[in-house]
């Protein structure tokens, strides 16, 4: 999912002007993201005892918040940099799910 969403990121780097094809890069970017987030609920049920799953998803929860707060400042910034911003952001979480995938319990 994270793939997905670095291709419509890229995409939109790359062509910028192309109108027609604007809502579907968006689309893609955006759709890669919330599979993403909902991944993240399914898999934490698996790696995160439960009586701890709270305080880890609050701790995780603030500086989302924060992120999500900054998302209209750097939205509006030059055309480059939202885009070179996102596809650092979601390589950075990319090499930390690298990390989590080997901590998955194997299911037979």
């Amino acid at each position: 999912m994270y793939a997905l969403s670095i291709l419509g990121a890229f995409l939109l780097l790359i062509f910028p002007n192309d109108v027609k094809m604007i809502p579907l890069y968006i689309t893609i970017a955006k759709f890669g993201i919330s599979a993403a987030f909902n991944l993240v609920y399914l898999s934490a049920v698996s790696l995160i005892p439960t009586i701890l799953s709270s305080t880890v998803f609050g701790f995780c929860n603030v500086p989302a918040r924060i992120i999500t707060i900054m998302a209209p400042v750097v939205a509006e910034q030059d055309a480059p940099l939202p885009m070179l911003l996102c596809l650092v952001l979601v390589s950075c979480a990319v090499v930390a799910s690298q990390f989590i995938v080997e901590k998955l319990p194997k299911f037979a």
